[in-house]
């Protein structure tokens, strides 16, 4: 049987609404994604050199997810996370040499290639057209998101 990895750690935590919002009209839902991190990394799993208190109180009070399976890449995984497609469906199918990209006709905005380390005034794209976006990337990339969802 294979052990789920770090997406079914991140989906534990997310799926862990406050009993208070059980009564609200829409429900808190909290996504934490860690890398390389798999099942047997949390005390609460019976790790014998970890210690994870925090993790372990957060699992006890919440739901936990145990059938949940993942790609053995980080990057397909979150793509399939993301769009709610098998990882192959996306184009992304590893995590360097733009194996990491989703299909060119995947509505996307972003980068590609794995890692970014220009913070403020970056191109982006839109798709796979480059677009020099203005503002700092978390916010700018947060905002087409929230402008996508809404229209």
């Amino acid at each position: 049987m294979n052990k789920p990895t770090s997406l079914k750690v991140a989906l534990l935590i997310a799926l862990c609404a406050p009993l208070h919002a059980i009564n609200a009209k829409q429900p808190n839902v909290l996504l934490i994604i860690t890398d390389d991190q798999g099942y047997g990394d949390f005390s609460i799993h019976g790790n014998p050199h970890l210690q994870t208190p925090h993790i372990d109180q957060l699992a006890a009070e919440s739901v936990q997810f145990d059938r949940f399976y993942v790609n053995s890449f980080c990057a397909p995984t979150r793509a399939a996370l993301l769009t709610g497609r098998w990882p192959l469906r996306t184009g992304c199918h590893g995590v360097t040499h733009n194996a990491e990209a989703l299909n060119p006709s995947d509505e996307a905005f972003g980068f590609n290639n794995g890692h970014w380390n220009i913070y403020s005034d970056p191109v982006l794209l839109r798709g796979s057209i480059p677009e020099q976006a203005e503002g700092y990337i978390t916010g700018r990339v947060s905002t087409e998101t929230a402008t996508s969802m809404n229209s």
